[in-house]
């Protein structure tokens, strides 16, 4: 669902409930570009760990935590993200983990387990991510071609945006991207995705 906005007398887009900015005198949109004293610049890429969460105008979804769970990403999920740590032989770690969901770069979970997590979009468009101690990821997957702007967007450039789909339980969508070729439930609803910075530190051992 795609709208305009005025700013200036200038009609800027909405799209999937971001509104563009104005610069210029030109439309731009904030999540991959910044204006510095009327011109439009790249946003630098996100540097350390960040969150993700959903951004659009439209409904009760904005603002919600993404959440990592059961290999697939979700917003709206009451009980957080799908966390497990060995707490007998490491206590004190354990005990410093946090229950969120943290990336890294374009393709990293900032997980403590050996051999780490890495996300990535399958062929259905989901946003999926490799379960512990395995780097199988699965074939015609995207890989490390997602970009995380510094307190701006995270963005496919190649894909058709991102999608928040009704999953079993009630609130709670499953993250999609609209793949060339792949058709989305018509109950999915088109939004964007914010990256917001993290101090460096311990979160989750891995993700279940």
């Amino acid at each position: 669902m795609n709208h305009a906005i005025c700013r200036d007398d200038i009609i800027c887009p909405v799209v999937d409930g971001f509104p563009q900015d104005l610069c210029g005198g030109q439309c731009y949109s904030s999540l991959n570009h910044t204006c510095d004293n009327g011109t439009i610049c790249p946003r630098a890429p996100q540097e350390g760990p960040y969150l993700i969460r959903v951004l659009t105008w439209y409904g009760d979804m904005d603002e919600l935590a993404i959440d990592a769970c059961g290999g697939a990403f979700f917003a709206g999920r009451s009980s957080s993200s799908c966390t497990w740590c060995p707490y007998q032989q490491f206590p004190e770690t354990c005990s410093a983990a946090v229950n969120i969901t943290v990336l890294e770069g374009t393709e990293n979970m900032h997980v403590i387990v050996p051999g780490g997590q890495r996300f990535y979009i399958n062929a259905l468009g989901a946003l999926a991510y490799t379960r512990a101690h395995s780097g199988i990821i699965p074939e015609n997957s995207i890989v490390g071609e997602i970009q995380a702007f510094q307190e701006g967007g995270f963005i496919y450039a190649a894909g058709g945006g991102w999608y928040a789909c009704p999953a079993s339980e009630p609130g709670v969508y499953q993250i999609f991207n609209r793949l060339e070729g792949v058709v989305l439930d018509a109950a999915c609803i088109g939004i964007n995705i914010a990256v917001n910075s993290l101090e460096g530190g311990l979160f989750a051992w891995q993700y279940q």
